[in-house]
């Protein structure tokens, strides 16, 4: 049975990222910097809630329901290369290399081909579902896990970009295990009053506040362990606000009920609108012009390609 609090948190996610992609499309973050904040911990929670819904499976179980991961990130990573391909033909790219061999240099160094970046998660999620599957009943699992994250600070500290799943499988894999763990504890008014306050301390100090790119598992700003602190605090936050809130059905939760779908295909929209835009209509990508005719398609395209998108078949 879909949780609806869930499904809220799920939808309101999903819209964030669009937003944060249209923004780092077009290049305006200094103009929206503080809507760019509240909602840092946007990927951590996705990791988060895998977790809390997470039971012990048989091996041959995890692999079945890995499908509902794996089916999407082959289908729309094939999209994604056709995509791609399209961009560089317009904008005069010639060397055979970039279409045919550069989709799997991106895969084997950033867990996705450009054509379609996002779905470096869907990736990363079924490694360290696995991964903790076959920690979850050790007697020290738990110390395995901030050995994780610990091993992610230090891969970033070190600059190790070569691979950078390595880094967000193992963030991922803290993340996860954090939501099975807190499922049920962070629900407490004392873990949520503590979350809270240090959530608005974290947002509210600028020497608090810290940002990483957790797909590159890079630090941007400030202190990577901080960040992970600061997400934590916002998660818990988060989720105790939407399970309190009465559960209406709204476009939130209509979004969230098909997250997925969302998920793998708003990247090629925008990447599509993009093109059509700048090469037909000659408007500049770098503009707030942009931002428009890309929040208005999202807004109104997005939801009904959505609405007919098969994630579970490769057709």
């Amino acid at each position: 049975m879909r949780r609806k609090d869930i499904d809220g948190i799920s939808g309101l996610m999903i819209v964030y990222m669009i937003f944060v992609h249209i923004v780092n499309f077009t290049h305006t973050g200094n103009f929206f910097v503080v809507l760019m904040r509240p909602l840092f911990f946007f990927m951590p929670w996705f990791f988060f809630k895998s977790g809390m819904f997470f039971f012990h499976k048989s091996n041959n179980q995890m692999f079945l329901e890995g499908k509902k991961l794996l089916y999407p990130y082959v289908k729309y990573s094939l999209y994604g290369i056709i995509v791609w391909s399209v961009i560089l033909f317009f904008y005069g790219e010639t060397s055979w290399v970039k279409y045919i061999l550069s989709p799997f240099y991106q895969i084997l160094k950033e867990g996705a081909v450009m054509g379609n970046l996002p779905l470096w998660f869907l990736a990363s999620l079924f490694v360290a579902k696995l991964m903790y599957n076959a920690i979850c009943s050790q007697k020290y699992y738990l110390t395995l896990l901030f050995l994780c994250i610990i091993a992610a600070y230090i891969l970033d500290v070190i600059n190790c970009n070569y691979i950078v799943w390595f880094g967000n499988i193992l963030s991922g894999l803290f993340f996860l295990g954090m939501g099975h763990l807190l499922k049920d504890v962070q629900y407490k008014k004392i873990v949520f009053i503590i979350s809270t306050l240090f959530y608005v301390a974290y947002l509210s100090i600028p020497s608090l506040f810290s940002n990483v790119d957790m797909r590159a598992n890079h630090c941007n700003h400030g202190y990577y362990l901080l960040y992970v602190l600061g997400s934590l605090s916002g998660i818990i936050m988060i989720n105790n606000i939407f399970y309190y809130l009465p559960q209406n059905t709204s476009i939130l939760h209509a979004i969230g009920s098909k997250s997925m779908n969302y998920y793998v295909i708003h990247y090629l929209l925008l990447e599509v609108v993009i093109l059509f835009s700048n090469k037909i209509f000659h408007v500049d990508i770098d503009s707030l012009l942009m931002v428009f005719i890309l929040s208005l398609n999202s807004f109104i395209v997005l939801p009904i390609i959505a609405k007919y998108v098969n994630t579970s078949r490769f057709i």
